[in-house]
Formats: C-alpha cells, sequence, structure tokens
C-alpha cells in the first residue's frame, strides 16, 4: 500500500510505510499533516492513521496493516489519549490542506494594461493583412482581376495563420500576443489556473461574439461588458460567463 502526504498545501508521494514512519521519527511528518491511501475514501490526518506517540516503537509492517485498514494501530500500554487525534470534516479539510496561501493569488492586471493589450492585438492583425489589402487596392486600381483576388487570398491566409497563433496561446498560457507583450494572462477565477479552450475561447470570445452580433441588443451587450471592467475586481461579462480573470503573469 503506497502513501500520499499533504502538507503545506503540497501533495507528495506515494511513499511506503517505512519511510512514512521514518518521516514520523524525524517529525517531517507531524500529526495534522493529511494522508491518503486507495483504501480510504478520502484524505485524513496522518494521527488517524499512524501512531505518533510511539513513532519509535510502531513497525514498518504494522503501520501498513494500519494504513490498509484506515485505522490507528493499537499499542499495548499506550494509555488512552496518548495519541493525537479528532473529529473534522474531510472535504473541508483537503481544502484547507491544499489551499493556495492568501499572498500566492496574483495581482489583477490594471485597467490599461487590458486596454493596451487589445490595442496591441488589433495593431498586429492590421500590420498582418494590410500587405493583402495592399495587393487588393492596386489590382483594383489597375482593374486586375487576378490582383484582387491575389489580395484577398493573402489577407483570408494572413488573418487564418494568426487565428491560429492566438487561438494556440490562448488554449496554452492563456495569453494572446498582446496580453503576453503587457505581461497579464487570463486565469480561471477559482485556483487561477489555465482556463483552456472552452473558456478562454469559446465563452470569452465566441459567446460574447455571437450575442454582440444581435441587432441593437448586441450593441447594447458589447457596452455594458466593456464597461463592467469598472468594477471592483475588474471582470467584464465575459469573464463572469467563463469564470475567469485576467491577472498579472508570473514571471517563469
Amino acid at each position: 500500500m503506497q502513501v500520499f502526504v499533504a502538507k503545506n498545501g503540497q501533495q507528495t508521494g506515494p511513499f511506503e510505510a517505512d519511510q512514512v514512519i521514518e518521516m514520523i521519527k524525524s517529525r517531517e511528518l507531524k500529526p495534522d499533516d493529511f494522508v491518503w491511501h486507495t483504501e480510504l475514501a478520502d484524505w485524513q490526518p496522518a494521527s488517524s492513521i499512524f501512531d505518533f506517540s510511539v513513532a519509535g516503537q510502531t513497525s514498518p509492517a504494522a503501520s501498513m496493516h494500519a494504513a490498509a485498514l484506515g485505522v490507528k494501530p493499537s499499542t499495548p500500554g499506550t494509555a488512552p489519549g496518548a495519541s493525537e487525534s479528532f473529529s473534522f470534516d474531510h472535504r473541508a479539510a483537503w481544502q484547507q490542506a491544499t489551499a493556495k496561501p492568501a499572498s500566492a493569488s496574483a495581482a489583477p492586471a490594471g485597467r490599461g494594461q487590458r486596454l493596451v493589450a487589445g490595442f496591441v492585438d488589433s495593431f498586429v492583425f492590421a500590420v498582418a493583412v494590410a500587405p493583402a489589402l495592399l495587393i487588393s487596392l492596386a489590382g483594383a486600381h489597375a482593374e486586375s482581376i487576378g490582383g484582387i483576388v491575389a489580395g484577398v487570398f493573402l489577407g483570408v491566409l494572413c488573418a487564418v495563420t494568426l487565428a491560429v497563433i492566438q487561438l494556440r496561446m490562448l488554449t496554452k498560457e492563456g495569453q494572446t500576443i498582446g496580453k503576453r507583450a503587457m505581461s497579464v494572462r487570463i486565469v480561471t477565477f477559482e485556483g487561477e489556473e489555465n482556463p483552456g479552450f472552452g473558456k478562454a475561447v469559446v465563452l470569452r470570445g465566441v459567446v460574447p461574439g455571437a450575442i454582440g452580433a444581435i441587432p441593437i441588443v448586441g450593441g447594447i451587450f458589447s457596452l455594458v461588458d466593456i464597461l463592467f471592467i469598472f468594477r471592483s475586481d475588474k471582470r467584464c461579462i465575459h469573464d463572469l460567463l467563463a469564470g475567469t480573470k485576467v491577472v498579472l503573469a508570473r514571471p517563469a
């Protein structure tokens, strides 16, 4: 039976029982740290699985047997209550054990940073399609169908290529070119993890874009969506829809 350990918000393991005993002896594992193995339904305090009062006398085999049963090993001559134990809410205890420290939360991105990031993305798009537009205009001026078609084809190719790059960055990193330039990124509101394609692209981009395309109502929605950035948490409607927020990117 292999044992996993959770302490200070970090999960480590798996460990063999004799390794856990050594961790107890060296005080590396404490009674209020959490342990789990496949025979347990949920994470439990180490003190409810291993007997800390006789750590130096408990054999690995006895501890392994206790871990398999999900109970504390019994030791003859040990006074009741000598080992640390307590009742608790398993789920709440595990959430507390793995919760990020408040200081680890990333700072929200500034409104100016998000605005500039949007301008950068727009500028990059304009630069990407500018040559195609010039070719199309030149073809139209010369009344050349071939020139117009070549310009349109090049424009579509550049736009699609840029879109693929941006979508890949959003999916993998929660950033566009503009957001990377401004050192900000999209993360999930709870957990501050990479939102992935569904949240970063579909819920933050496709869904608001589809609503915005609705006549009259869409225009009002788009305006209100932008104005929501002046909320205290700086989350727009598309952030609320996707369960995301924009924060300062931590250095790699």
